[in-house]
C-alpha cells in the first residue's frame, strides 16, 4: 500500500471528501488532491498535520497492522518526486524512522535559519 492510498483510505473511513481534508490542512484540493496521487513529497511537519486532520498519531498513519509499516519517502534532497512505498518493520523500526523523519525536517528548518543569520551577518559587516 502507498502512502497516498492509505490517506485516502483513512480519508474515507472519516468520511471526509477531498475537499474537507484540502479546507482542514489549509491547502489547496489541487494540492491535497497530489498528496493522494502521490505527485509531490509529503514532508514530515505536512504528514502530522494530515495525522491530526484524521484524529491519529503519526504512528498510526505511518503503521499498518500488527506488523508494523512505514512509509519510506523519495530522496527529497534534490528535489525529486518521492514514491511512497511501505514496507514491513518492527514498532520499534517505525519508531525510529519517523523519529528521523522529525529531525530531518527539523535540520532543514535549522539550515534555512542559518542562510538567514550568516545573510545578516554579512549586511551587519558592510
Amino acid at each position: 500500500m502507498t502512502i497516498g492510498a492509505k490517506i485516502r483510505n483513512m480519508r474515507t473511513l472519516k468520511n471526509y471528501s477531498q475537499d474537507n481534508m484540502a479546507e482542514m490542512l489549509g491547502i489547496s484540493l489541487n494540492a491535497y488532491s497530489k498528496i493522494e496521487r502521490e505527485e509531490t513529497n509529503v514532508q514530515y511537519a505536512r504528514l502530522e498535520q494530515i495525522a491530526e486532520v484524521l484524529k491519529v498519531s503519526i504512528l498510526e498513519l505511518l503503521s499498518f497492522g500488527e506488523g508494523g509499516m512505514v512509509y519510506i519517502n523519495g530522496n527529497v534532497s534534490n528535489g525529486s518526486a518521492g514514491t511512497g512505498t511501505i514496507i514491513n518493520s518492527t514498532k520499534e523500526e517505525v519508531e525510529i524512522l519517523v523519529e528521523l523523519m522529525r529531525l530531518r525536517t527539523e535540520n532543514e528548518g535549522f539550515k534555512k535559519e542559518i542562510t538567514h543569520l550568516n545573510s545578516i551577518i554579512s549586511l551587519l559587516q558592510k
